[in-house]
């Protein structure tokens, strides 16, 4: 009799096994095929026509050219010793047109930051984990605004009234005030 129950849990265990196995192997390929930049090798990865990442040449940021390869996406915020800044409308002469996910998450010196006219793309998070960044200034209305772009943000949107911005402050229960 317990040469039988023995037999049976070595099955069972084989079995569970090759269930893993597969679920494992399928798992992999959808995450190779769904998300590729984490697979690539070099950061040579070029998403949706956007190139590799690039250092500024002041060394304060990170970004992505457009397929268009005149305007740029900011994918992080490399200083650390600012405490306002001014997000600038060219970064080695190309138009800075969005900012990417958390592009400026988890700096905690951050009290302010001034986003330029140029932007019109905002992703997911952008200011997230940022206990001590009060005010973030819109010079002008932003077109694509991703529905977490302020995930994690407590500090207030100054933007102007009836924009898209203040309509995502009230969407997404962020502190909103009208620009002067």
């Amino acid at each position: 009799m317990k040469n039988k129950n023995f037999h049976i849990s070595v099955k069972c265990v084989c079995f569970t096994f090759f269930v893993l196995c597969v679920v494992s192997f399928l798992t992999n390929v959808y995450l190779k095929k769904n998300y590729k930049q984490a697979f690539a090798k070099n950061e040579s990865f070029v998403e949706n026509g956007l190139s590799e990442i690039k250092e500024s040449e002041d060394k304060k940021y990170t970004y992505r050219l457009n397929e268009d390869g005149t305007t740029a996406v900011i994918i992080s915020y490399l200083g650390n010793d600012a405490e306002n800044i001014v997000i600038p409308n060219m970064i080695d002469g190309c138009t800075v047109s969005s900012l990417g996910e958390a592009s400026f998450a988890y700096h905690d010196e951050l009290k302010s930051i001034t986003v330029p006219d140029t932007v019109n793309s905002l992703e997911l998070a952008v200011f997230g984990s940022c206990p001590d960044l009060e005010k973030v200034y819109f010079t002008s209305d932003v077109e694509n605004i991703n529905e977490w772009a302020f995930g994690d943000f407590s500090g207030t949107i100054v933007a102007n009234k009836n924009s898209n911005l203040s309509k995502c402050a009230k969407d997404q229960k962020v502190v909103f005030e009208e620009r002067k």
